[in-house]
């Protein structure tokens, strides 16, 4: 079996669905998504913290322990992280 890149000019493309849910230009789209307000950047380190929960795979079948990870926005550094055996809104909480 063959793959096929196709290369695709933006301002010809329709971006219409199989089941007819309307065409849209890829052209009208924004490119990305608007800037983040001054509340969702950060001048320097530790001034802006994130957070993500990834879903790891265990040794035994249907286990799984879930990776909480803490990023500094600025330095994008793993500032902290933790390994629990479930996904608890506990685990969350801001003291």
């Amino acid at each position: 079996m063959k793959a096929t890149i196709t290369l695709l000019d933006p301002h010809h493309v329709s971006a219409a669905g199989a089941a007819g849910r309307g065409s849209r230009e890829l052209a009208d789209r924004p490119a990305h998504p608007p800037a983040l307000s001054e509340a969702g950047t950060a001048g320097h380190r530790n001034q802006l913290w994130s957070w993500d929960i990834t879903k790891l795979l265990g040794r035994a079948k249907w286990t799984y322990f879930y990776l909480y990870v803490i990023l500094d926005v600025f330095s994008r550094y793993v500032t902290g992280w933790m390994v629990a055996p479930r996904e608890s809104a506990e685990l969350t909480v801001n003291d």
